[in-house]
């Protein structure tokens, strides 16, 4: 019995040669002008967010996204408990008034942060004490 032979594609081959990428996603890919298996391998994400790095949250300060131009510098990634949270306002009716947000209070071994989700009441049940 012959072993099945992998075939290695010639990287100039159209995107359609890839399986899974049937006429509709070729579309799709076109318009990011990636025409080649070539292309593809050459088409690099526009940025990128390192969310490897845990900061405490003792190291953060007020104000720390206050840069609009270049909102990517004041990303942080924290990992902390949830002490508290709670919705505050009213729920809107027929779309008129302030939405309701949702205030969440996360702690870790170094401090504390507080978090604010205008429009936010739905995440609720997303964020459980413990």
């Amino acid at each position: 019995m012959s072993e099945p032979t992998l075939q290695t594609p010639d990287i100039d081959q159209p995107i359609t040669f890839l399986r899974g990428v049937g006429q509709k996603q070729a579309e799709k890919l076109l318009r990011l002008e990636v025409h080649t298996v070539r292309d593809m391998l050459q088409h690099y994400p526009a940025r990128w967010v390192d969310r490897r790095t845990v900061q405490p949250m003792q190291t953060l300060r007020d104000g720390l996204f206050g840069n609009m131009e270049e909102p990517e510098e004041d990303w942080v990634t924290v990992v902390g408990e949830v002490v508290g949270s709670r919705l505050a306002g009213r729920p809107r009716r027929w779309g008129k008034g302030p939405p309701q947000r949702l205030e969440v209070t996360l702690r870790d071994g170094s401090g504390s942060v507080s978090l604010v989700f205008f429009g936010g009441g739905w995440r609720k049940n997303h964020f459980t004490e413990g």
